[in-house]
């Protein structure tokens, strides 16, 4: 089976999304590189942008309009119109810089978008199998320390406690204690995982992003990766969504959280310590 993957620029890029329509999109997208772009501008960005995709064979002249080429189109309408987005982040504590990808799921079709650069917009298709979880760490930029780490939960923590996480980094290591000992963690784990929170580089984060039945954009489901120069943490949701299982990193864990948020059936069984 062929798997088709585009590499196309921040101007081609805006064009495509103009010739499906979205306006607004292509727009803001252009906004990444240019303040204000007057009609005559974007004529001449279209015009220069359409000859380069013409060239790449991604477009061809349809008497007097631009035609997509079927693959690439077929990508675009999954992107466009899914039936629900994750949305990948990385956040760099120390650079305060911010990395991000989408995958797009429509049916049994994975779609992977990401601004490499800012400059340069890579669109793919992605297999529902090992491919998946290579696609999730290269969109998160990520690499497991240690694949094979215990799945096993060490804690429970409440929604809330996660979602202002960034408490714990600035207040003193026995109030913390005080505060988190009660949702599970043994006396090691808990002091493992506080010294790591206060000397935290890297917070990556996955979330579900979808549209209701009556269009309200909905964003609940989710999992965040913590790591430090010792440990990698992997915080993910129970099945009531209103709490945290927190847990070492490892590539099977990660891999079945994946599989949980795309709604792929899976069969792993993780333990409790």
């Amino acid at each position: 089976m062929t798997i088709h993957q585009f590499k196309i620029s921040l101007e081609e890029t805006a064009l495509l999304l103009h010739l499906k329509n979205e306006e607004l999109q292509a727009k803001e997208l252009l906004q990444i590189a240019f303040e204000e772009v007057t009609p005559s501008e974007l004529e001449k960005i279209f015009i220069t942008a359409s000859h380069s995709l013409i060239s790449k064979e991604l477009v061809t002249v349809n008497e007097t309009s631009l035609q997509i080429i079927e693959s690439l189109d077929l990508l675009l309408n999954n992107m466009l119109n899914p039936d629900f987005s994750l949305h990948y982040q990385k956040l760099d504590i120390k650079e305060e810089t911010m990395y991000t990808g989408h995958i797009h799921k429509v049916n049994n079709t994975l779609v992977s978008y990401q601004s490499q650069d800012g400059i340069t917009h890579m669109i793919k298709e992605v297999m529902i199998d090992e491919v998946l979880y290579k696609e999730s760490a290269l969109l998160l930029d990520l690499q497991i320390h240690d694949g094979n780490k215990s799945p096993d939960i060490l804690a429970c923590l409440p929604a809330e406690v996660v979602e202002n996480i960034s408490d714990f980094i600035q207040q003193p290591i026995q109030k913390s204690t005080e505060k988190l000992i009660q949702y599970g963690f043994s006396s090691e784990n808990l002091t493992l995982f506080l010294n790591d929170l206060q000397h935290i580089k890297y917070v990556y984060s996955i979330m579900k992003i979808e549209t209701t039945s009556s269009q309200i954009l909905k964003a609940d489901q989710g999992i965040m990766i913590l790591e430090s120069n010792e440990h990698q943490w992997l915080l993910y949701q129970s099945d009531d969504n209103k709490s945290f299982f927190v847990s070492y990193l490892s590539k099977k864990l990660f891999e079945r959280q994946l599989r949980s948020l795309l709604h792929i059936s899976d069969s792993i069984e993780v333990p409790h310590e």
